[in-house]
């Protein structure tokens, strides 16, 4: 078992590292969110039951993406699908009725 999110964002926060991540929960966490956000790093989700192979499919046919959006000034949250790199939605939760 690795470091904890919020141990690992801590020490690289404002480090100008991206980070590539295959845990999305991180944004649903608050104490990770947090940890994050105080990072200040982009990070770019990749699908979580993806092989090895299909990893780096997606990285390297996506590495013009990854390196033009990690550029921006202000970090932010990608996706990296089969269809590209898109800006990440954390789900929202529905309200039930009533």
């Amino acid at each position: 078992m690795g470091a904890a999110d919020t141990e690992w964002l801590g020490k690289i926060a404002r480090s100008g590292w991206l980070v590539l991540n295959r845990d999305a929960k991180i944004m649903e966490r608050l104490d990770e969110l947090a940890a994050y956000r105080a990072a200040r790093v982009h990070m770019f989700y990749l699908p979580g039951v993806a092989t090895r192979d299909h990893l780096r499919y997606l990285v390297e046919t996506n590495l013009h993406d990854i390196v033009m959006y990690a550029t921006e000034r202000n970090p932010d949250v990608w996706r990296i699908t089969d269809n590209g790199v898109a800006r990440f939605a954390p789900r929202t939760r529905r309200r039930l009725p009533g």
